[in-house]
C-alpha cells in the first residue's frame, strides 16, 4: 500500500546511502533513524575490518564517550542481540540511552579513582 509519509527526502537519502554502502557497518548506518550518531566514514572499513567477526557472537563493547547514544544503538544493531553494550560518559543524562542489553556508566575517563 501506498504511504506519502513515508516519501520523504531524508528516506530517499537513507537509501541512496545504502546503495552506495561499500560495507556492512555503513549499511546499518544508512538504514538507522534514531538518536543522533556522529561516524566518520573513513573508520566503517576499519571498523569492518577489526569487529567484523564478532558479529552476531557473545562479544563486549565499551564506547567512552555516549554523547547522544545514537552510536550505542547502531552498534547493537551491527554486533546483534549477544553482544553486550557499555558506554561511559561525564554527562548523567547518557543513562537515557540504556536499553536492553546496554549499559551506561558516568565517569570522566580521565579519573584515575
Amino acid at each position: 500500500m501506498f504511504n506519502p509519509k513515508g516519501r520523504t527526502l531524508k528516506n530517499f537519502r537513507r537509501i541512496a546511502l545504502a546503495w552506495q554502502a561499500e560495507t556492512d557497518l555503513e549499511r546499518v548506518v544508512a538504514a538507522y533513524s534514531g538518536r543522533v550518531a556522529n561516524k566518520w566514514k573513513h573508520y566503517y572499513p576499519i571498523y569492518g575490518r577489526h569487529f567484523g567477526h564478532l558479529r552476531g557472537r557473545p562479544c563486549r563493547i565499551l564506547e567512552i564517550g555516549v554523547a547522544d547514544g545514537g552510536s550505542l544503538a547502531i552498534w547493537r544493531k551491527y554486533f546483534g542481540a549477544a553482544a553486550e553494550i557499555t558506554g561511559l560518559d561525564i554527562n548523567p543524562e547518557a543513562r537515557e540511552c540504556e536499553d536492553k542489553g546496554t549499559t551506561i556508566y558516568i565517569g570522566d575517563q580521565g579519573d584515575r579513582d
